[in-house]
């Protein structure tokens, strides 16, 4: 089994509804396709190969930033508990399964197991990022 760890800075974001042309196309909109582009760059940047056919366990650890219109005590309350606000802990897991498909896998077909969780950071030092862990078989 081969562990791969990578992050993505900047504010976690979720998969967007697909986008309709007034002729009945579909596409993605640019948020969404700027995202999977900086999660593609982060897989690539850390120069990690090809997960093959085996089954692949994913985390997803996603860090918000706690609002700084919040009193100090309660900002200092909220760090590294957990964030229950949008986006939704499915749109977080989609727009990264769908940025490495083909990349950090064959397909996401063969992920069997996926957990993403959603915490403020630690302090006012740490930055918004995601931190990806990907564990399965590899070439």
């Amino acid at each position: 089994m081969i562990t791969h760890r990578f992050t993505v800075y900047g504010d976690p974001r979720g998969k967007g509804r697909p986008r309709f042309t007034r002729r009945g196309h579909t596409y993605t909109d640019q948020p969404t396709a700027e995202y999977e582009h900086a999660v593609a760059n982060a897989w690539k940047g850390e120069a990690l190969c090809c997960i093959e056919s085996e089954p692949t366990e994913i985390t997803i650890d996603a860090f918000f930033k706690v609002p700084t219109s919040l009193s100090k005590k309660k900002r200092e309350e909220l760090f590294g508990t957990a964030f229950l606000h949008k986006p939704d802990a499915d749109n977080i897991g989609k727009i990264v399964l769908d940025a490495l498909n083909g990349l950090a896998y064959q397909d996401d077909r063969q992920i069997d197991r996926l957990t993403v969780n959603k915490k403020y950071v630690g302090s006012d030092d740490e930055r918004p990022r995601v931190e990806i862990t990907i564990i399965g078989g590899g070439t």
